[in-house]
C-alpha cells in the first residue's frame, strides 16, 4: 500500500500545483479571520458604541457618531448597524462635541477630537481640515506636512491630488508641487497614471504631468 507522501509525489505536477495553490488560498483566508474580530455599533441614549459578539459593550456608548474602517453586508444586530470585522491596529474615526478624533478597538482615544472634518485612515494616513486648513496626519496624530490652504481631496500611490480656485494638480508626501493646479477635473494615480479634464477634453497624464 502506497504511504500517503508517495501518493503525492505519483501525482502530475499540474495537479500538484493546483492542489498547494488551493492550500495556500485556504491558509491565506484563515490567516485574515484570525486577525479580524466581529464586533457591532450598539446606540443608547442617542449615543453610539461598540459590542463584542458576546453583547459586550468594548467601545462606551458616549459618541454622536462612529465610523469603521471595514464594514461588510452581514446581519443586524439588535438595536444596531452591520457587523463590523475589524483588524485589531485599526482606528475608528468618532464625532464628539461637534469635532472628530480617532480611537482604537478597545476603548482607547488615540487622536483626540480637534477636526472641523475628517477622514477614515488609507494606508496609514488620513485627510483631516480645521481652522480653514487641511493636512494629513499618521497614527500618532502628526501632521506630515504643514498644514495647508489648498482642498486636499485624496491620495494614492504617495501623490495627494489637491484643488485651489477651481483647478486641480498634485504634490508629493513632502507637501511639495509636483504637478501644478491646472486641470479642470482631476482623479487620483493608479498605476502611475491619473484621468484629467484640461481645455473641455479628458485624457492621462503620467506622473511628471506628460501626456500618455
Amino acid at each position: 500500500m502506497y504511504s500517503k507522501s508517495i501518493f503525492f509525489y505519483s501525482l502530475p505536477s499540474n495537479i500538484m500545483k493546483h492542489i498547494l495553490s488551493f492550500i495556500i488560498v485556504i491558509l491565506f483566508i484563515t490567516q485574515i479571520n484570525a486577525q479580524q474580530s466581529k464586533y457591532a455599533f450598539v446606540r443608547s441614549d442617542k449615543k453610539w458604541g461598540v459590542i463584542n459578539q458576546e453583547g459586550k459593550l468594548v467601545i462606551d456608548s458616549i459618541f454622536d457618531i462612529l465610523y469603521t474602517p471595514i464594514v461588510v453586508n452581514a446581519p443586524y444586530y439588535t438595536n444596531s448597524k452591520k457587523i463590523i470585522h475589524h483588524p485589531g491596529d485599526s482606528l475608528f474615526k468618532f464625532r464628539k462635541s461637534g469635532k472628530y478624533g480617532y480611537m482604537n478597538i478597545y476603548n482607547e482615544i488615540q487622536i483626540p477630537n480637534q477636526y472641523k472634518e475628517a477622514f477614515r485612515f488609507k494606508n496609514g494616513y488620513a485627510i483631516t481640515y480645521s481652522d480653514i486648513e487641511y493636512g494629513i496626519i499618521n497614527k500618532k496624530g502628526e501632521y506630515i506636512f504643514e498644514p495647508i490652504r489648498y482642498e486636499i481631496i485624496d491620495f494614492n500611490e504617495n501623490k495627494i491630488l489637491y484643488k485651489t480656485w477651481r483647478k486641480y494638480g498634485f504634490m508629493d508626501f513632502s507637501g511639495k508641487i509636483i504637478i501644478p493646479p491646472i486641470y479642470n477635473k482631476a482623479n487620483v494615480f493608479v498605476e502611475d497614471v491619473s484621468c484629467v479634464k484640461f481645455k473641455g477634453k479628458y485624457g492621462f497624464i503620467n506622473s511628471k504631468g506628460e501626456w500618455v
